[in-house]
């Protein structure tokens, strides 16, 4: 009995950390952790199908900026971007190891995407009105003690993704 405490627990505070990123970037769509994978895939929309030449620049802009950090920081960071197109949006996916994964590089990932399409990138208006500095810092700091904590079971697959300014969060 006392595991299924503790693993429902654990479900808790992971849920916690979704909503905690969902709230914080109003600009990632979608998250899906994948524990029994290692992974984090955070989903973008954009606006307009996007150019092969515009996904280049991005991963090179990505290569560099990661270079970068790893060289500042001495850790490497293993993240990998994907585009899929529909009618009359564009699904950009980055798809990053749980392992050590930190606030600041969710930060770098999601000013990347931000900086590369400024004008497509789709965000969360409702959420965006609502949040204020001392907001984004509160959020910033409980993602950050979440991700310190870490995540202690395997079994964890969520799904956590925003509808009209709500999340919801799904246990797949």
């Amino acid at each position: 009995m006392p595991k299924v405490e503790l693993q429902s627990k654990e479900n808790l505070k992971t849920a916690n950390l979704l909503i905690s990123l969902l709230l914080r970037f109003p600009e990632i769509f979608s998250i899906h952790l994948d524990m029994p994978n290692e992974t984090f895939k955070f989903t973008f929309m954009l606006h307009g199908k996007l150019a092969a030449e515009e996904f280049s620049h991005f991963q090179k802009s990505m290569r560099d900026a990661f270079a970068a950090y790893s060289e500042l920081t001495g850790k490497e960071l293993e993240i990998e971007a994907g585009i899929s197109h529909f009618s009359h949006l564009s699904m950009l996916t980055l798809l990053a190891k749980t392992k050590n994964l930190s606030l600041a590089e969710i930060q770098l990932c999601c000013g990347l995407v931000c900086n590369a399409f400024p004008q497509k990138v789709l965000r969360d208006l409702e959420s965006l009105g609502d949040i204020q500095n001392e907001e984004i810092l509160q959020q910033e700091e409980m993602i950050d003690y979440f991700l310190n904590q870490g995540i202690r079971t395997k079994k964890i697959n969520l799904l956590a993704f925003r509808d009209a300014g709500k999340v919801f969060v799904y246990n797949k």
